[in-house]
């Protein structure tokens, strides 16, 4: 299951930039932790980023002392992702895309992409990334996936999609298993021939939305391209009232997963 980048779906990220900022749920500090663990960083230790996004993983890094270089292509979410990193200094957020980027050769201790590397064209993804990295350095990608909802509002949720997207499109999803989004990447990396084995670390964990919030991670959510603005429209608005039906909060599962492998 090799993933190809999409330029208009990372563009629309950047369309959203302010609605990804307020949604998305970042990612919970035990798997920061075990990153770094995993990775044997230490105080002086220089991090390299593809795609930071507005700096939500990023920031987690960033509060430890690290150093970091981001790239961040899209104009919008670069100057939220500045922004957000303001208190910083050793922090620098660059506009360009990893592509276009003058590798430093062996200069970073860490490679990092959280829910990035998909956008990045597959032929220079992991050559580009290993090259960066100093001898023994590591590749860490990060991601966030569904996780256990309460199982009637999960219920609730699928009807709503399954009626605005249609049944088909909601079977297509469930079939998007953890397990098989795993072994994908997995496979992807230990493939390029860049890298050695990679590790996996898991992590459930719950993320409270209010109705408002949900619907920002709904207009962050590159999926919605599919969709005529009315059945995008529809959509939101079913499940802002579920929400608010059943108190107003909407505790989303998700499992955050780290799949890093150190430079061949």
């Amino acid at each position: 299951m090799s993933t190809t980048s999409d330029p208009k779906r990372a563009r629309s990220y950047d369309d959203a930039a302010v609605a990804y900022d307020e949604g998305r749920p970042g990612y919970p500090e035990p798997l920061i932790e075990e990153t770094i663990r995993l990775a044997g960083l230490l105080q002086d230790s220089r991090i390299f980023e593809i795609g930071c996004g507005t700096g939500q993983a990023t920031q987690s890094f960033a509060r430890r002392g690290f150093r970091m270089v981001c790239l961040e292509p899209g104009p919008n979410l670069a100057s939220l992702a500045r922004r957000n990193l303001v208190a910083f200094p050793d922090v620098a957020v660059r506009q360009e895309r990893f592509e276009d980027w003058q590798v430093e050769p062996e200069s970073f201790d860490l490679v990092l992409a959280a829910t990035s590397l998909h956008h990045v064209a597959e032929e220079v993804r992991y050559a580009k990334a290993a090259r960066a990295l100093k001898p023994g350095g590591a590749l860490a990608v990060l991601s966030n996936h569904p996780g256990q909802d309460d199982p009637d509002f999960r219920a609730e949720l699928d009807r709503i999609y399954a009626r605005w997207w249609g049944q088909e499109s909601a079977q297509e999803f469930a079939e998007r298993t953890l397990e098989r989004r795993i072994a994908a990447t997995r496979e992807e990396i230990e493939r390029s021939g860049f890298f050695g084995r990679v590790e996996i670390r898991q992590h459930p964990w719950t993320v409270e939305y209010s109705a408002t919030r949900y619907l920002s991670f709904l207009d962050s959510d590159s999926a919605r391209l599919r969709y005529p603005p009315a059945v995008q429209e529809g959509l939101k608005a079913d499940i802002a009232a579920a929400i608010v039906r059943r108190g107003g909060i909407l505790r989303r599962g998700f499992v955050a997963v780290l799949a890093l492998a150190r430079r061949s």
